[in-house]
């Protein structure tokens, strides 16, 4: 009795339940009323795959560098700096692992005390300490010092003699300091002048590799022919 004294009034075509939707007919119908109800996981699902795609392509076309180089600093450098040091160096650098193209990274290691970011680069610079993946270091010397400087023994040696004949060979040989040298003059703006330039001994890495060797070889090279300023192109040209 209650549900019709409810209903007085009521028109009968009200009570009826609304007829359901007819489906799109025509393929753009459809396609709109697919985007309606999946608009959102549709674009969440392209951006994945389009995420995946780019780190394959990524790894695909990775270049491996011939060189590979710390440079340790205690202020952030101005943007482009490391792409200087490494177009610097370039004349004086072979393809060492045979792809065709040469190749040099300069890894920005900046210690400027930032918790943070002596942190990330702490942690990074052990990792090629340990693997022994880094033989070259540019630096300066108080970073050296609190970084390097106090890792090892008093009878490790770090760093492997120079056999070159330079004003600015430190006095135990061990590393060379580019102020005045007519590269850092063209780069006094972009970098410091009392930077120093040196190769780690094989010695002291976890497992004395052929790798690590070679590494250790290539980097001494690249080293001394940039000291004397020995062009690879000017010896390939002789020959």
């Amino acid at each position: 009795m209650a549900r019709e004294m409810y209903l007085v009034g009521v028109d009968e075509e009200e009570l009826k339940p609304d007829p359901k939707p007819e489906p799109p007919k025509t393929f753009r119908g459809k396609i709109a009323n697919f985007w309606y109800h999946y608009k959102w996981p549709t674009i969440f699902i392209a951006a994945g795959i389009a995420l995946t795609i780019y780190i394959i392509y990524q790894f695909s076309v990775k270049v491996e560098p011939d060189y590979q180089i710390d440079l340790m600093v205690g202020e952030s450098l101005p943007l482009g700096a490391e792409d200087a040091l490494e177009q610097a160096l370039m004349p004086y650098a072979r393809d060492v692992n045979g792809d065709g193209q040469v190749v040099i990274r300069v890894d920005p290691l900046v210690f400027d005390g930032s918790q943070m970011l002596e942190q990330t680069n702490n942690g990074k610079l052990s990792i090629h300490l340990a693997t022994g993946e880094v033989m070259f270091y540019i630096y300066e010397s108080e970073i050296y010092d609190r970084t390097i400087g106090n890792k090892g023994s008093e009878d490790y040696q770090f760093l492997t003699p120079l056999e070159v004949d330079s004003p600015g060979l430190a006095e135990d040989g061990l590393s060379w300091c580019w102020d005045g040298d007519p590269v850092q003059q063209e780069l006094v703006d972009t970098l410091p002048a009392e930077l120093h330039f040196g190769v780690r001994s094989i010695a002291g890495t976890a497992s004395v590799r052929q790798e690590s060797a070679d590494r250790h070889n290539e980097a001494m090279e690249l080293l001394t022919r940039f000291i004397e300023k020995r062009p690879v192109a000017d010896e390939t040209t002789d020959e």
